[in-house]
């Protein structure tokens, strides 16, 4: 067990060595193809954060089985990549992740008697971080190609490639956070009957797509949680009334509509069933359960992935633009 345990801290290691000269290359050349004139020096105190700082919470993660190896590593090339392009971006992903874990071992024993495939241990695998991380660290990339890692304010009037990407970035933690929050407090607190949100019938906690209004408000407050994150950490120059007022506005509905479409999609095209033998909600097709609503196309995951995308590619940035949110320009 031991020497198993060893061979993984020097896999570890080296997988983590070998993405962090490829990121620093990576990162070298973006800015020298950039598409302004110049070079970006990036600051060595930046460099080292970015450096150590994932790292540390990688190896923390894996070694309390927040994380497994795989899902360390990819967590820290997507620490790393954040931390260089956008620092709020990367504190808001380290307050969703930290609070989603403490949420998730919160009232476990009712959650595992409720689904039949719940872990106790909140361990999540690779797959996880891809799905949650995929599209912040699209939308890093794009923001440290196009902006040049320098995000002077948040405004379509004056910045508005910088601005659309930072909040597709933004709206992707805040919608992963909400889903979260909404997912693990419903079930530990909410109802016991929620509400399917295709037909509003009653239907046993735990099921894909049933909706609750503890639920509900742990979206929007999840969302609120990622909004404060970003604020707080973009800096003082960015706390004037309007664009405090239309991040945590973008940010909470962000939350309430990536929660909606989390659930729309989870209601239709993931299967929940009551098993007979355990009396538990499963989301695998057997021949003891009892089908309550949805198809087998989509696993979690594919649903967190295609919600992220939707609500931060397709959803908010429109409804930003409709709702004239950041539409103010101001001289620092």
């Amino acid at each position: 067990m031991y020497v198993t345990f060893q061979i993984h801290v020097i896999m570890f290691l080296f997988v983590i060595l070998f993405l962090f000269l490829l990121s620093v290359a990576w990162l070298c050349h973006l800015i020298f193809i950039g598409p302004e004139h110049g070079t970006v020096i990036i600051h060595p105190v930046n460099l080292f954060g970015a450096s150590i700082i994932p790292i540390f919470v990688a190896w923390r993660s894996f070694s309390r089985k927040k994380l497994d190896l795989l899902g360390a590593i990819f967590a820290y090339f997507i620490g790393f990549t954040t931390f260089i392009s956008n620092f709020s971006i990367f504190c808001s992903l380290m307050g969703f992740f930290f609070s989603s874990n403490i949420f998730t071992k919160w009232k476990s024993n009712r959650k595992a008697k409720q689904l039949a495939d719940y872990e106790t241990t909140g361990c999540r695998d690779s797959y996880q971080v891809l799905c949650n991380g995929a599209v912040v660290y699209v939308s890093c990339i794009l923001i440290a190609y196009e902006c040049r890692m320098q995000l002077r304010e948040l405004s379509f009037m004056s910045q508005y490639s910088c601005t659309m990407y930072y909040l597709m970035s933004i709206s992707a933690i805040s919608c992963s956070c909400g889903d979260t929050w909404a997912s693990e407090i419903g079930t530990a607190i909410g109802s016991d009957t929620p509400r399917l949100v295709t037909s509003f019938r009653r239907v046993p906690a735990g099921t894909n797509g049933a909706v609750s209004l503890t639920g509900l408000i742990g979206s929007g407050v999840g969302g609120l949680f990622v909004g404060l994150c970003a604020l707080l950490s973009l800096g003082p120059q960015f706390w004037s009334i309007s664009t405090t007022f239309d991040l945590l506005l973008f940010c909470t509905l962000s939350g309430l509509i990536g929660s909606g479409i989390d659930s729309i999609l989870g209601a239709m095209f993931q299967y929940s069933g009551i098993d007979q033998r355990t009396m538990k909600v499963t989301n695998e097709p057997n021949l003891h359960a009892v089908h309550i609503s949805g198809y087998p196309i989509l696993s979690n995951n594919a649903v967190n992935v295609l919600t992220s995308v939707l609500t931060s590619f397709a959803v908010m940035p429109k409804l930003a633009v409709y709702l004239r949110l950041f539409n103010e320009s101001h001289t620092f």
